[in-house]
């Protein structure tokens, strides 16, 4: 989590520095690729991929794949102080908490390899898909996403104006 966060963190840097200055590098789009790019997309791909690949191997994916959860809370630390990103307290603050909630309990009551795994198959994922539990589930987050999705799209020029205005940290409380 913290290389990728902090190849991240580079690779924005170098994103910065290039719109500031434009330098010879090859680009592709904004982006330049220039040492400093190049350093961040190893941290994010190469360095972490032995321990994935690892990780993977010795562990149930349904144990696992919460935790990269917690790379979204180290971003939210590391973000601010190296980036110069003005922490929102009401967005950030809920949302990480929520992360960390989620990212706890998934990884407290997942499945660690338990001899009562359920083999899973086609059948299988079509009769969890038709349980009244999933479909009431798919339900609510259709209410939830379907407007949010439709403010965003009328909102969209206000939101783009925010974001001109301040692409560091964009104002979000009065969208």
């Amino acid at each position: 989590s913290f290389s990728t966060v902090g190849g991240f963190i580079l690779q924005k840097k170098a994103v910065q520095q290039q719109m500031a200055s434009p330098s010879r590098w090859p680009r592709i789009g904004d982006m330049a690729l220039s040492p400093q790019w190049i350093c961040g997309f190893v941290l994010v791909v190469g360095l972490p991929l032995p321990g994935s690949l690892l990780a993977y191997a010795l562990a149930p994916l349904s144990l696992l794949s919460p935790l990269s959860g917690f790379t979204i809370l180290v971003n939210y630390i590391m973000a601010p102080p190296f980036l110069g990103e003005k922490l929102q307290p009401v967005p950030d603050t809920i949302a990480s908490a929520c992360i960390l909630v989620g990212t706890v309990l998934t990884t407290i009551f997942g499945d660690h390899g338990s001899e009562q795994a359920v083999e899973m198959d086609l059948g299988r994922m079509m009769e969890l898909l038709m349980n009244s539990v999933f479909l009431v589930a798919l339900v609510c987050l259709a209410f939830v996403m379907v407007p949010s999705l439709i403010y965003m799209y009328v909102r969209r020029e206000a939101i783009k104006l925010a974001a001109q205005a301040r692409p560091a940290s964009p104002p979000l409380k009065h969208l």
